[in-house]
């Protein structure tokens, strides 16, 4: 089945499986409660990802966990990478800070990208900048698709005024209808086949969605993917690091594995329990 097609008005009430991983095109996705908590997976020793992803299932049972956002790498971790070795963390940077219990535990600033909170008394908060320091969880450094109801796409669009600027600032008093992003821009660039992680929240279902797509899949674009997210009621949705990073943990198995150089240099993922 289509994804626009399953995400129909009533899937939000027929969804009510958190253990259920549903295929659509091929998307394979998980519908959670939204009060579901959300927990970074933070690699700190020299051995491949998804061994780090095994240990934080065996230490405490989660749902399912997803790679998180993208980052940097030394050239001596690239080497070591391209001979199959587990990279040691220190070699590698998450391109925005992560926070945990109301502290940075890593990462580094990225202002002007986008963030994810999962805040104390439950739910979920997205917006631009750095994640607050005081949430019990947040990822930064994440790409936006719809934040707070806004969509974000290639170019402005905007009901008023009718010449809207395809970039830059849009003038006082317009009507928005969708917001430029040149992260957006780059990643649904990349094309359909394209891996893909994505979380999305519809707030008045109360439901937390999480997405995969396996990298070199026949695949969606990101327009497809947030036309049906927006179709579906969606009021937020936000994409991790993709391509050959993409994958996808449930209850201790992997249903999408990332690429062995991306098992060898990822440090940072996210789990989720219900």
């Amino acid at each position: 089945m289509a994804l626009d097609q399953l995400l129909a008005p009533n899937f939000w009430v027929a969804a009510n499986d958190p253990r259920r991983v549903y295929r659509a095109d091929s998307v394979l996705f998980m519908v959670l409660p939204i009060s579901a908590r959300m927990q970074v997976i933070l690699r700190t020793e020299k051995e491949f990802f998804t061994a780090t992803v095994m240990k934080a299932f065996q230490a405490m049972p989660f749902t399912c966990a997803i790679n998180a956002i993208q980052y940097s790498v030394t050239a001596s971790g690239v080497a070591g990478a391209l001979f199959g070795q587990a990279v040691d963390p220190s070699d590698t940077t998450p391109d925005g800070l992560l926070v945990s219990q109301g502290r940075v535990i890593g990462g580094r600033s990225a202002p002007r990208m986008f963030y994810v909170v999962n805040n104390v008394v439950g739910g979920y908060d997205f917006g631009a900048g750095d994640p607050p320091s005081a949430a019990a969880c947040g990822a930064g450094g994440v790409g936006p698709i719809i934040i707070n109801g806004l969509p974000y796409g290639v170019g402005n669009r905007c009901r008023l005024p009718a010449n809207c600027p395809a970039t830059g600032p849009i003038p006082a008093g317009s009507v928005v209808e969708q917001r430029n992003n040149s992260t957006y821009e780059a990643q649904e660039h990349r094309g359909a086949p394209v891996g893909k992680t994505i979380i999305a929240t519809n707030k008045d279902a109360g439901r937390l969605l999480v997405m995969v797509q396996p990298n070199g899949a026949s695949g969606l674009t990101f327009d497809q993917i947030k036309g049906a997210l927006l179709g579906s009621g969606c009021d937020n949705a936000i994409f991790f690091d993709g391509s050959d990073s993409a994958m996808l943990n449930v209850r201790g198995t992997f249903e999408v594995r990332p690429a062995p150089r991306k098992d060898a240099t990822n440090t940072v993922g996210l789990a989720f329990y219900i």
